[in-house]
């Protein structure tokens, strides 16, 4: 695992920072600076009409005129002018930083996918219906990290989205949403891959939507089929999601929400288990799961494991945390200078305090399955 460099770290707290000035003033100018305001006469009185379409016939009436409506319009025309100096300048920003990320090398997700994750991000869907559990999560964990944790486990070609879903408040106040409406927002050629429903197709790049059995009743209708049915998905929903802003192939952002890495690290080691998983995923699998588990020890105080973890933690994932915190625990990260991790990162944990460690240690510990190759890992 090598730590990111001061250059490194200042060209991401930048890029999150400028982005995040950015959908927040893309967002106001999708909300209440949406459209745009006129006078209009009827029957020889002017009324002020706001446009949010182009379609001239939903005009929305304000009022006749007067000094309160000539406030609003005045209000408008000044909100709208901020909000667009201020995403024009944070677009610039954002994108300069992204260029310098990009030139670093890290975290550099597919175009496509950074495209679709910004529209999702200005909908305000990323983070709080979907989440991004595919091989592009990896890299808003070594922002977490602040250190290259995995090499050789590349981004695909596709994006592995898991709906998180809705309670009745959030059903009031995002209204009616679709997953393949949004995509196609982004490319119209988006299609549901009529063998398999869970996915949306556009050439060959792919989006695949997973729900946990527990979230299912909340998707969208008439939308994509998610894979659902696998219990194993309602441990991602658990914890507290990483939210990072990386660099696409192209120099622009691409901000990834990914599940608590404490758990998304016992999925994997777990997935690397399951006699139905593809035989040929499951050593990717494990690496994985145990490179971030050390990634977890060593450097996210953010993420304990504490009493706390601990205690949450299934029957059947019990020996799959021992497995990885003993592996982390042997297997020490090394600096270019030799030292162990604690040694050179400042604050590093050293791993769960004694009591917790007891408790992990009384569960026997998964086997790993294979020999991996960890040369691989930064």
């Amino acid at each position: 695992m090598l730590p990111f460099d001061d250059e490194q770290n200042r060209a991401l707290a930048n890029l999150a920072a400028y982005y995040e000035q950015w959908i927040a003033a893309a967002r106001e100018l999708d909300g209440p600076c949406k459209g745009s305001m006129r006078w209009k006469v009827v029957s020889g009185k002017q009324y002020l009409y706001h446009r949010v379409s182009a379609n001239p016939l939903v005009d929305n009436s304000i009022g006749r005129r007067s000094p309160q409506t000539e406030a609003r319009m005045l209000a408008f025309q000044q909100g709208k002018a901020a909000a667009s100096a201020r995403h024009a300048r944070a677009q610039a920003e954002a994108a300069r930083f992204a260029r310098v990320v990009r030139a670093l090398g890290l975290g550099l997700a597919p175009s496509p996918a950074a495209r679709l994750l910004r529209h999702l991000d200005r909908r305000g869907m990323l983070g709080h219906l979907l989440l991004v559990v595919g091989t592009i999560a990896m890299s808003a964990y070594e922002v977490e990290a602040g250190a290259r944790i995995f090499r050789g486990f590349d981004a695909t070609q596709d994006v592995d989205l898991a709906w998180r879903g809705r309670d009745a408040l959030q059903l009031q106040t995002t209204g009616q949403v679709s997953v393949l409406g949004t995509l196609r927002e982004v490319d119209p050629l988006f299609t549901k891959n009529t063998e398999r429903g869970f996915q949306a197709v556009s050439g060959k790049y792919e989006v695949e939507v997973l729900a946990a059995p527990s979230t299912l009743a909340s998707f969208p209708k008439d939308d994509l089929v998610p894979i659902a049915g696998m219990a194993e998905q309602e441990w991602l929903l658990l914890g507290t999601p990483v939210r990072h802003v990386i660099s696409a192939i192209d120099g622009t952002p691409a901000p990834v929400v990914a599940p608590d890495p404490r758990w998304m690290s016992l999925h994997k080691l777990w997935l690397s288990q399951k006699p139905q998983r593809q035989a040929t995923k499951k050593p990717k699998d494990q690496a994985q799961g145990l490179l971030l588990m050390r990634a977890v020890v060593e450097r996210m105080p953010g993420y304990p494991l504490d009493d706390a973890f601990v205690s949450a933690v299934p029957a059947e994932l019990k020996g799959h945390l021992r497995m990885g915190v003993d592996w982390a625990l042997a297997h020490r990260s090394v600096s270019p200078r030799g030292a162990i991790a604690d040694e050179f990162s400042a604050g590093a944990p050293a791993g769960p305090a004694g009591d917790v460690l007891r408790r992990i240690r009384r569960v026997a510990a998964a086997v790993p399955l294979f020999a991996a190759d960890y040369a691989r890992e930064g």
